[in-house]
């Protein structure tokens, strides 16, 4: 068994990523009427918690990115880590390598969502930054 790790920008390459795995990603993004960014089950239900602004995001101080994993058929734990934004992306990427993988066996669930925000205004995501707390898991 091996451990694969996928960090992706860009939505549709998360969903070629599970496409490829021959599975249903345990969540997905969509954007709603009023331009709000949201992660959604892959029942359709709909993570209130997981609400940002195109607004708040072009803002380049705030995002959030997913965790998600699963096991393929050949018996390898996938990992998929994938931001709102690219800025979502670099913290899960962080998060995943010095948080996450360091303690793996603790996150038995499919999905968790993460919230960075830009504590000193820099623009830059720090490690110390990232809630450890996830905003939404499952």
């Amino acid at each position: 068994m091996k451990n694969i790790v996928l960090a992706c920008d860009e939505l549709n390459s998360i969903l070629m990523g599970c496409t490829q795995y021959r599975v249903v990603c345990p969540t997905n993004i969509q954007v709603n009427v009023d331009g709000v960014y949201y992660w959604y089950q892959a029942d359709g239900t709909q993570l209130d918690a997981t609400a940002l602004s195109f607004s708040e995001l072009s803002a380049d101080h705030k995002d959030m990115f997913a965790v998600e994993s699963f096991i393929d058929g050949s018996g390898n734990h996938v990992y998929i880590v994938y931001g709102y934004g690219w800025k979502g992306t670099f913290a899960g990427g962080k998060f995943f390598k010095f948080i996450m993988y360091t303690n793996i066996s603790s996150y038995i669930g499919s999905y968790y969502v993460f919230e960075w925000t830009d504590g000193n205004g820099d623009g830059f995501v720090d490690l110390d930054e990232i809630s450890v707390t996830p905003i939404a898991q499952g």
